[in-house]
């Protein structure tokens, strides 16, 4: 198991590299690289308590910029969007509703860059309520909570600091939640906390080693970059769904 660590320092670093320039998506680059080397038993967990790390320093960063008003109804919208994640689960196969969410997020890429000239949509307490919806029930069905979320942010124009700002606060809600849960149903064993240790040292790291670049990227290359991330989660719904067939 020891071999495997630095790898997990190397994945986190690349991860929390990714999340320091775009302000998501650390979990969903580092987890695939972790699964390598270790049960997902072990890298889930393990994921959630470094993400906390990640998640605590971005808020920390970016407080000063996070959209406070919206942010109560993004997290009130999770709530029920966790639970419709659940029950969808039990009525379409995982499998199928991946690859639907997989292409939803890929039709809205396509969407937003068609579109990407329009003017930004006065931010409202219903589109902050049904990002935290989509963004709860993404991450009970497919482990993946930042899409939507992202899609908000995209949707109301927020700049970059104000986008990390309150994706960071919000995921450090949400992850304060899930490290909680997983701690009450005991699956921090000694195995994920070695593995977690190895992983916010280079977590913290990456997004260090990002703020060069996040301070050199100009408002339109954000975007941009908020787009890729979101057609990178779509493509590995896809792509997660179709080797399940295969």
């Amino acid at each position: 198991m020891f071999e495997s660590y630095p790898l997990v320092f190397l994945a986190w670093l690349i991860g929390g590299f990714v999340n320091g320039v775009s302000g998501m998506g650390a979990a969903m680059v580092a987890l695939p690289i972790m699964v390598c080397v270790m049960d997902m038993s072990v890298a889930v967990p393990a994921s959630c308590f470094t993400a906390l790390v990640v998640a605590t320093q971005v808020a920390w960063m970016y407080r000063k910029s996070c959209r406070y008003a919206s942010l109560p109804f993004m997290l009130v919208g999770c709530l029920p969007g966790v639970v419709g994640g659940v029950l969808i689960l039990r009525i379409i196969p995982g499998i199928w509703l991946q690859a639907l969410l997989g292409v939803a997020l890929m039709a809205y890429v396509v969407w937003q860059y068609l579109h990407r000239k329009s003017p930004g949509h006065p931010e409202s307490r219903t589109g902050a309520f049904l990002s935290g919806f989509g963004s709860g029930f993404a991450n009970a069905s497919i482990s993946f909570s930042g899409p939507p979320v992202a899609m908000y942010a995209l949707y109301v124009g927020w700049d970059k600091d104000s986008a990390r700002g309150t994706l960071g606060m919000f995921f450090l809600c949400i992850n304060i939640i899930t490290c909680l849960v997983m701690a009450g149903a005991g699956l921090f064993t000694a195995e994920v906390l070695h593995a977690a240790l190895y992983g916010m040292p280079g977590a913290v790291a990456g997004l260090l080693a990002s703020l060069p670049f996040v301070h050199a990227i100009k408002e339109q290359v954000f975007q941009r970059i908020l787009l890729i991330m979101i057609a990178l989660a779509g493509m590995i719904c896809i792509v997660r769904s179709a080797e399940t067939v295969l």
